[in-house]
């Protein structure tokens, strides 16, 4: 593909209008702070996963999204609940999520399986469309937790690897209580969950 394209645009990341998202939006906000944490640890209660944000990169609220980005945002990491258990390749299932980000994925590098922190990680790279423009992409799926996580990427990924798998290889089960999952009821079935992402010490 020709005219691939890094440099990463406000807009890069779709709106989904889900409903209850202004709640969710307003739960995050109040747990993080605005301008982003950085050089933390954060708890994800919905995916029973505890992560260490390195220097270098900040973890921000986009959109809804958990999202990391560089202190110059010429990239992101979006991360996303998956419902998806287990990955031994990117055809198939994991090629079908990312198609609700990139368009067309082509994979160009995949890497097998790996555990760290009785997580399971698997990491794949490539290029398809976003907005009409060639750009490469970046994968990671982190399983083993209460809910797996899928971490898209796009922009200037490779001069931020090095603090990009800091990031991956800190990741670790929570070892706190992790709350049962809402019940559901009829008309509260699309209401948007509660994450609970905490940031120690801002709750």
């Amino acid at each position: 593909m020709q005219g691939r394209k890094n440099s990463l645009k406000e807009s890069a990341w779709p709106n989904f209008g889900r409903k209850g998202s202004a709640f969710l939006l307003l739960l995050l906000t109040l747990i993080l702070s605005h301008s982003g944490v950085l050089g933390s640890t954060v708890s994800y209660r919905e995916a029973g996963i505890e992560m260490e944000v390195p220097e270098g990169l900040i973890l921000e609220i986009d959109n809804c999204f958990l999202t990391v980005v560089d202190t110059d945002r010429t990239m992101t990491l979006r991360i996303i609940l998956s419902s998806l258990q287990v990955i031994e390749q990117f055809y198939g299932p994991l090629q079908e999520e990312l198609s609700n980000y990139v368009d067309q994925p082509e994979v160009s590098e995949e890497h097998p399986e790996i555990r760290v922190n009785d997580t399971l990680q698997y990491y794949a790279e490539g290029v398809g469309l976003h907005e009409d423009e060639i750009v490469d992409w970046h994968l990671a799926f982190i399983a083993g937790g209460r809910r797996s996580l899928l971490i898209v990427g796009l922009g200037d990924i490779s001069p931020h690897m090095d603090k990009i798998k800091e990031f991956y290889h800190s990741f670790r089960l929570l070892e706190l209580p992790i709350p049962p999952e809402p019940e559901e009821t009829e008309d509260e079935g699309n209401k948007a969950p509660d994450t609970g992402v905490t940031v120690p010490g801002t709750v």
